[in-house]
């Protein structure tokens, strides 16, 4: 069996000691900078992965705030901005809310593979 990276990321006071697993803290529901380092391990644990390994993730509510990765060009400030503006108009759906999320996130909606996978929320929202 390969190596086995096993990482955790949680809202603060959530977190517990593990031996094994590396359990990172950040913010939710505002995105702060313990989760853009927590997307960066993220990122570090996949990189160099190929069609024979074999990655479980699970990421349940909550993810678009506590995994922030704006791309060039943006910072965690804009990826705040549009949390805050979509946490303003609770009218809005969900899926609606997608719509902007993925293009302000280089781990959201399908990014983290390098494709932006906008129009799978288009079809959905």
């Amino acid at each position: 069996m390969g190596r086995s990276v096993d990482v955790v990321v949680t809202r603060y006071g959530f977190g517990v000691a593990c031996e094994r697993i590396e359990i990172i803290e950040a913010s939710h529901p505002l995105p702060d900078e313990a989760g853009l380092v927590a997307s960066r391990r993220l990122l570090e644990a996949v990189s160099g992965l190929t069609a024979d390994d074999l990655v479980i993730a699970l990421v349940s509510g909550g993810g678009s705030d506590l995994l922030p990765a704006p791309p060039e060009g943006l910072t965690l400030a804009d990826e705040i901005a549009v949390t805050v503006r979509h946490a303003c108009l609770p009218s809005r759906s969900l899926g609606r809310c997608h719509l902007d999320w993925p293009s302000s996130s280089e781990l959201q909606a399908g990014n983290a593979g390098g494709q932006d996978q906008r129009n799978a929320y288009r079809d959905n929202a």
